[in-house]
């Protein structure tokens, strides 16, 4: 069953937090949609940053650190969940551009513990779309497991190495999506990461170098398509074995070839629901 929160509803400005008064949530679904204004081009980029940062809580957050945004929310959907999105993008002045559905699992009991969630969208204009709309959704269905919390962070990429803590205790990580702002192409094969290790207790359990990294449960035609493809070249997926790796003392090593820019990293995790 599938319950729509928001429908095609016309946003200027930040939504403010709404209540999702419906238990046994498996997702939220989203879609967006805008017009182009002018003669600059609305690309795929531009149409997901008009999503700025999705938030999702109860007695606790299901989506923290960092602002995840549109290109974080696609990138889960079509990575982790293997979710294949519908997308036009416009093609001058006036014409319209859309993508949906962009699925974000959340595994999540809400009203049978007896607390509300809420969720809130944070957005961001740009003076060369127009007829902006977002659409919200709730899929609904026994949660399966645990519930899945989402922690973004970021690091600035190191010919010598560089650690970042992405612990949370009391859950285990399922999975680890990766960016990198400079990835390998036929002219260069520099790297923002070049290698990546990820250390559980301090102990190195899994070591890999980026052509080792592949995309997940993403559909193959998504990742030659000219129009997602150049989005989803920069991202990778290491999706762990069973139900995924102790994250009570974390931490994501990562080496790159020449390339110091930014990196960033979205853990994805599953933890006990409230009140279990």
């Amino acid at each position: 069953m599938k319950t729509i929160l928001r429908n095609e509803v016309t946003f200027t400005t930040n939504l403010p937090s709404a209540p999702i008064p419906f238990s046994d949530l498996s997702a939220m679904i989203l879609a967006l949609k805008c017009e182009q204004d002018n003669g600059d081009a609305t690309t795929l980029t531009i149409m997901l940053s008009l999503l700025h940062q999705l938030g999702i809580s109860d007695k606790d957050l299901v989506l923290d650190g960092l602002p995840i945004d549109g290109e974080d929310l696609m990138v889960i959907s079509t990575h982790f969940a293997g979710v294949q999105p519908e997308m036009v993008v416009a093609g001058g002045s006036a014409q319209f551009g859309f993508i949906g559905p962009i699925v974000l699992p959340l595994n999540m009991k809400g009203m049978a513990e007896g607390q509300v969630p809420s969720y809130h969208v944070d957005c961001a204009m740009h003076d060369y779309t127009d007829e902006e709309t977002l659409t919200v959704g709730i899929e609904h269905g026994v949660p399966i497991g645990k519930r899945f919390h989402y922690t973004k962070k970021n690091d600035t990429a190191d010919v010598a190495g560089t650690e970042l803590n992405m612990s949370k205790p009391g859950k285990k990580m399922v999975a680890l999506l990766m960016y990198a702002t400079t990835k390998p192409t036929t002219a260069n094969i520099q790297r923002s990461i070049k290698e990546i290790k990820i250390l559980v207790n301090g102990k190195e359990d899994f070591h890999f170098n980026w052509f080792e990294l592949d995309h997940g449960k993403c559909p193959k035609n998504l990742i030659d398509d000219l129009i997602i493809g150049p989005i989803i070249a920069h991202w990778r997926i290491i999706i762990f074995p069973g139900d995924g790796i102790p994250s009570d003392n974390l931490v994501v090593w990562t080496k790159s070839d020449t390339a110091t820019n930014l990196i960033e990293f979205i853990g994805i995790y599953q933890g006990p629901h409230l009140g279990a």
